[in-house]
């Protein structure tokens, strides 16, 4: 079991994560640090657990910087375990999460991913009294498709799965790496996880995750009004971005897979990607919209592939 840890002028709270790494009662086989530059104290704490840690510690410095994604992916890479478990810089483990996450997937053969609840703690550590589902959208509803096997259509209508709060086999670099730059790694892993095996999930927390302005993913449960508001900051460009992100998830699933035993799934990754594709190419003019928000509004992809009412109301307002 490896943890493949990613920094970057993390010492503000990178003592409490490595602390609570230290005090994992199933300690990791390995831990894998990749540093994307970082100019405070992040590498000299870095050694100095290294020292203490007990199992072996790989810290790497980027000569130039890599970036969040292909940072992780570096790291993920260099990883020897049977089991990746992912790690922010900024978060605190619970003791027991590599012994929950190995037993979990032990019990669960045919899962490739498994990931967890949270419970949020602010910027002095203190909990907000959310925990990270209940924020990002992973209502009753959800969890209940991913337990029937459904990852895939909640996947393709919002990413719930976060990094710091997931385990992948090793099994699946030979599909997931490399990321594209151009993708967020979770959703990506994800994404193709959810595609070629199960996906776990834990409902008991098993981290403290920091919430801050930097972070990949925010609040999904807004009001409708607010969802609008919010959805003004994604433009054309952002729906053509995600159709070419897809694309590209199905290329490399096609690549490395034979027969038709994904071939539904296939068929609702295109779906997605081709909504994604009418979304980012909409008229200027908003009359000129309708045919094409006619369409996907019955065939029902809005619903299936985006957020329904929500995305229909911002597509003919914007």
């Amino acid at each position: 079991m490896s943890v493949a840890l990613c920094t970057f002028n993390g010492a503000r709270y990178l003592e409490e994560q490595l602390a609570s790494i230290l005090g994992q009662g199933r300690p990791p086989d390995e831990m894998v640090v990749c540093d994307d530059g970082s100019v405070d104290r992040t590498i000299d704490l870095l050694k100095d657990f290294a020292k203490s840690a007990g199992f072996p510690v790989q810290i790497l410095v980027n000569p130039t910087r890599l970036g969040f994604t292909k940072n992780f992916e570096k790291a993920i890479r260099l990883c020897r375990g049977d089991i990746v478990v992912l790690s922010d810089q900024d978060d605190c483990w619970y003791q027991t999460r590599l012994a929950v996450l190995e037993h979990a997937f032990i019990n669960n053969p045919a899962q490739g991913l498994i990931f967890s609840d949270a419970d949020i703690v602010d910027q002095d550590s203190r909990q907000v009294g959310k925990r990270y589902w209940e924020t990002c959208g992973l209502n009753e509803k959800r969890r209940n498709q991913i337990k029937n096997g459904r990852a895939l259509d909640v996947l393709l209508k919002h990413n719930v799965v976060c990094g710091a709060m997931a385990a992948f086999r090793s099994s699946l670099c030979a599909i997931v790496l490399p990321i594209p730059e151009i993708t967020v790694h979770d959703m990506w892993i994800a994404v193709i996880a959810s595609i070629v095996s199960e996906i776990g999930i834990l409902p008991e927390p098993t981290i403290k995750y920091r919430k801050h302005s930097l972070q990949q993913m925010g609040i999904l449960n807004y009001s409708f009004k607010e969802a609008i508001a919010k959805s003004k900051q994604i433009g054309p460009e952002d729906y053509r971005n995600l159709a070419s992100q897809y694309a590209m998830m199905r290329d490399r699933i096609l690549q490395h897979t034979a027969g038709s035993q994904f071939d539904e799934k296939i068929r609702k990754l295109e779906r997605k990607i081709g909504l994604m594709q009418s979304r980012g190419c909409l008229p200027s003019e908003r009359w000129r919209r309708l045919p094409t928000i006619l369409r996907d509004t019955f065939s029902l992809d809005y619903f299936r592939y985006a957020e329904g009412y929500k995305s229909i109301a911002k597509d003919l307002t914007r």
